[in-house]
C-alpha cells in the first residue's frame, strides 16, 4: 500500500491545485484599529462553471448596540451567510424593498448553520449574541457589491434596535 505523508499548506505547495485564505485572521487585511462591523469582500473565489464564479467574504462583527441602521438588497443573486465561531443575528425584509423598515424581521443564526437568502430579500450586517466577535461567511456571485447591491439608509427616527436578550 502507498503512503503519503501529509505537507504543511502554503501557496507554492498547493498553487497546482487551486488557492486557500484564513477566514478568520483578519488582522493582516485591517486597515487600522478595530470596529463592530468589518467586512472583507471576495476574499477567496470558487469557479462553480464556465459562467459563475462564487466569491467568499468574510464579516468580522464584534458586540456593539444593535440598531438596524441600513439594508441592502441584491436583485439578481442570493446570498449564502455562515456564522462561523459564534451565533450571529440576521435581519431580513420582505423581497424588493431594502429601506422598509417596517418589513423587518430578526433571526437567530446558530454557529455553523448555513443561511441561504433568495434575491431581491432585504438584509443588513449581522449581530453577535456574546461578548466576543465571530466571524461570518458570506457567499456571493463575485463582485455583487460592484454590480448588484442596492443600498439604503434608514433614517434615524425609523431604525429599529434588536432585543437580543
Amino acid at each position: 500500500m502507498k503512503i503519503i505523508e501529509v505537507k504543511a499548506l502554503s501557496l507554492e505547495a498547493f498553487r497546482y491545485y487551486g488557492t486557500y485564505h484564513d477566514l478568520v485572521d483578519m488582522a493582516p487585511l485591517r486597515p487600522g484599529e478595530e470596529r463592530s462591523n468589518e467586512f472583507y469582500p471576495d476574499l477567496a473565489r470558487l469557479n462553480l462553471s464556465r459562467d459563475m464564479q462564487a466569491a467568499a467574504s468574510v464579516a468580522r462583527v464584534a458586540p456593539c448596540d444593535p440598531v438596524i441602521r441600513f439594508a441592502e438588497i441584491h436583485r439578481y443573486t442570493g446570498e449564502g451567510i455562515l456564522p462561523i465561531d459564534g451565533d450571529a443575528v440576521i435581519y431580513v425584509g420582505k423581497p424588493g424593498r431594502a429601506a422598509d423598515p417596517d418589513a423587518l424581521e430578526a433571526f437567530l443564526v446558530p454557529k455553523g448553520t448555513f443561511v441561504s437568502l433568495n434575491p431581491a430579500v432585504a438584509h443588513g450586517r449581522q449581530f453577535v449574541t456574546g461578548d466576543t466577535p465571530v466571524h461570518v461567511l458570506i457567499l456571493l456571485p463575485e463582485r455583487t457589491y460592484a454590480n448588484d447591491c442596492e443600498f439604503a439608509q434608514i433614517p434615524e427616527d425609523k431604525q429599529i434596535r434588536i432585543d437580543i436578550g
